[in-house]
C-alpha cells in the first residue's frame, strides 16, 4: 500500500510540474527551475567562536578569528566577535580585526582565506587618488576565498582614483539600501567626488524579492522591501515570505520536482528591485553630490542558468549600467570558480576589472571633453 501512494505522489508531482511548464508565459519560469543548479557552494562547517564583546583594544591591535562563510548559520548572533546587528539592520563587520574564513568541502579544503577589516568594517583596500571609486555589493565585491590585492576593487586600477572595497557578503539590493542610510556605510572616504559601481550579480534578485531557496537558511534575516507609491518601503524580515510554517516547509519536498516559492517573479516585483538600486543612488548622490553611480550588470555564469532581465527597469529609473550579462564567462576565463567553491577566482576578478577599466576610461574621458 505505501509504495502505491508513493508512485501515486510522484505521478501527480510530475502532472503538476507539466501544467506549470506548459501553461505558464517562458518569462515567468526563471524560479521553477531546480535550485540543484544553483548550488555550487559546497557543505562547511564553522568554529563557534567565544560570545565576549572585543571591547575597545581591539581597534588598536587586529585580533584573528576563525569562521566559515558558507555555513547556512553564519550570523551575527552566532558571532558576535565578528558581527554586529542592531535589531532589525544588517550586520556589519565589527572594525579593526582579522578574518581567518574557510570553504571545505568532503574533507578536502577549497580555500583558508585571511581577511583584514579596517577601522570602518570594511575589507581593506590599499591605493591613493582624488577620486573615489566604490564597489557596492555582495561576496563577489568582498572578494571571499581570494587575497586582497585579487579582489575586485583592488584590481580596478583606474588613474588617479582610489578604489574603496564596500561588499559585505550575502548583501543584496535591500540590504545595501539599508547600510546606504547609515553613516558608516561611506565613513572614511575623503574624496567628495568620483564613481560608485553596484555589481548586480544574478542572484540579486532573489535576493531582494525573497525565494524559498534563499528564506530556508541564512535569507530569512534579509530585509524585505514593498513597493509603495513607487518607492521601496522597508516592512521587516524575509521571514517564510508571508507563508505558514507547514506550507513553507512543504515546499522542501516539492523542490525536488521543481517547483519553488515563488513560482515566479512579475514584473512588479522587477521593478521593485529597480526602486531599490534607484534608492541607493538617490543616497550616495545626497552624501556625494558631485557622484556618479553606475550598475554593472555581471556576466553570466553556467552554474546560474537562468538570468533576470533588469534593462527596462533600469532604463526607466534612469540608472545608468554597463552592460555585461551577455557575456558568458566560461568562454573569457577557463576557471571562473575557485575549485569546489561557488565563489570567482581571482581571473575572474581580472578578467572583469579588465572590462570595467576599459570602459569607465573611456566614459571618464568623454565627460572631461564635454566639460572643456
Amino acid at each position: 500500500m505505501r509504495w502505491m501512494l508513493s508512485l501515486f505522489g510522484f505521478f501527480l508531482g510530475l502532472l503538476l510540474a507539466f501544467f506549470l511548464f506548459v501553461f505558464l508565459p517562458a518569462r515567468k519560469l526563471p524560479t521553477l527551475i531546480p535550485r540543484c543548479l544553483f548550488c555550487t557552494a559546497p557543505a562547511s562547517f564553522a568554529y563557534r567562536l567565544p560570545s565576549a564583546d572585543p571591547g575597545p583594544a581591539l581597534r588598536e591591535k587586529p585580533e584573528r578569528s576563525y569562521v566559515s562563510m558558507h555555513d547556512r548559520k553564519t550570523t551575527s548572533d552566532r558571532y558576535p566577535s565578528i558581527f554586529t546587528q542592531p535589531e532589525g539592520a544588517v550586520p556589519w563587520f565589527r572594525p579593526s580585526q582579522r578574518i581567518t574564513d574557510f570553504s571545505i568541502a568532503n574533507l578536502h579544503a577549497n580555500y583558508i582565506q585571511e581577511y583584514e577589516i579596517d577601522s570602518f568594517g570594511r575589507r581593506a583596500t590599499a591605493g591613493a587618488g582624488s577620486r573615489h571609486l566604490l564597489v557596492l555589493g555582495c561576496s563577489y565585491v568582498f572578494g571571499s576565498g581570494v587575497e586582497a590585492t585579487e579582489t575586485l576593487p583592488a584590481q580596478l586600477r583606474l588613474k588617479n582614483f582610489q578604489s574603496y572595497n564596500l561588499g559585505n557578503p550575502g548583501d543584496g539590493p535591500g540590504s545595501i539600501l539599508l547600510r546606504t542610510l547609515d553613516e558608516r556605510y561611506f565613513a572614511g572616504i575623503r574624496q567628495k567626488k568620483g564613481i560608485a559601481l553596484y555589481y548586480l550579480m544574478n542572484d540579486h534578485v532573489q535576493r531582494a524579492l525573497g525565494s524559498y531557496h534563499l528564506s530556508r537558511s541564512w535569507g530569512r534575516r534579509l530585509p524585505r522591501f514593498e513597493l509603495v507609491d513607487g518607492k521601496p518601503k522597508h516592512v521587516g524580515q524575509m521571514g517564510n515570505l508571508g507563508l505558514p510554517e507547514p506550507l513553507f516547509a512543504g515546499f522542501e519536498y516539492l523542490e525536488y520536482i521543481g517547483i519553488t516559492w515563488p513560482l515566479y517573479y512579475s514584473d512588479r516585483d522587477l521593478e521593485l528591485v529597480a526602486a531599490e538600486l534607484a534608492g541607493v543612488r538617490e543616497n550616495y548622490l545626497r552624501q556625494f553630490p558631485g557622484g556618479r553611480f553606475v550598475v554593472v550588470i555581471a556576466p553570466r555564469l553556467r552554474a546560474q542558468p537562468v538570468t533576470y532581465d533588469l534593462r527596462a527597469f533600469l532604463e526607466k529609473r534612469q540608472l545608468e549600467y554597463l552592460d555585461y550579462g551577455e557575456l558568458e564567462m566560461h568562454d573569457y576565463v577557463a576557471a571562473p570558480f575557485i575549485p569546489g567553491d561557488g565563489h570567482p577566482s581571482a581571473a575572474y576578478y581580472a578578467k572583469v576589472s579588465a572590462w570595467l577599466v576599459g570602459d569607465l576610461t573611456q566614459s571618464v574621458l568623454d565627460a572631461e571633453d564635454r566639460a572643456r
